[in-house]
């Protein structure tokens, strides 16, 4: 009867204790406390205002910490990541990592290493102006699409390309690149265009030889699309 009486006990002690437990993390997920943040530095003020007033809207609803990492991502496309720690008293603190800028596109928009296209205004200013840039050849009011073959293009090139050319995106087979320190020339090519050393040398000869020809003011564009050739030829199609 004794060891009846014990064994009853020891399963009250244990219910309470599990119970207790299992009623003090519910009460920390309705009654959560605090949520904290640690954002990126790459993320714009304008980003990181409207993290900090989501956080505080969400203190007032009872979504779970695995949900909340969620509904960041979705409506902070520029988010890459979103690190969750939760205390048993109901605070949260949340990690916010942002994708990381590969190129600036149209001024407005930036490709990211991961493959998205974020808005420029996410991220912090000055981050934004060390980017190199590109433009991509659009249609007015038509949304700006960055297709498998542009963002191979964009991975394929050196950065350092970017200093010394205006690079432009129209499709897989005409890419130009406008001479910086010379507005006359423009070199044509394609995603498929290896930019040697060896190509560069025979352009900077090529330039040179028309600079001390008549008419070398005019607009002049370098075709290096063809392999083993190399097409001069003016404004108007005919050729240098």
């Amino acid at each position: 009867m004794k060891l009846k009486g014990l064994v009853l006990r020891s399963f009250l002690i244990m219910g309470v204790l599990v119970g207790g437990y299992q009623f003090k993390k519910i009460w920390g997920t309705q009654r959560r406390k605090t949520i904290s943040l640690r954002v990126d530095h790459l993320f714009s003020k304008k980003i990181h205002d409207r993290l900090i007033s989501f956080a505080r809207e969400q203190e007032k609803i009872t979504t779970s910490p695995a949900l909340l990492g969620q509904i960041v991502k979705e409506q902070f496309p520029a988010v890459k990541k979103v690190k969750i720690k939760s205390s048993i008293d109901g605070n949260i603190r949340l990690v916010v990592a942002a994708q990381r800028p590969l190129v600036l596109i149209n001024n407005d928009y930036i490709l990211t290493k991961a493959g998205t296209l974020i808005r420029a205004h996410d991220i912090e200013n000055e981050q934004v102006k060390r980017l190199p840039q590109l433009t991509i050849a659009q249609k007015d009011k038509e949304a700006l699409y960055v297709s498998d073959e542009c963002q191979r293009f964009i991975h394929h090139i050196e950065n350092n390309l970017y200093n010394n050319y205006s690079v432009t995106w129209f499709d897989p087979s005409r890419v130009e690149l406008q001479d910086k320190q010379t507005q006359h020339f423009t070199l044509l090519a394609s995603n498929e265009t290896v930019f040697s050393n060896a190509l560069f040398a025979q352009y900077e000869k090529l330039k040179e030889e028309v600079g001390r020809k008549p008419g070398a003011r005019k607009r002049w564009y370098v075709d290096v699309r063809f392999k083993n050739q190399i097409i001069l030829f003016d404004q108007k199609g005919e050729r240098g």
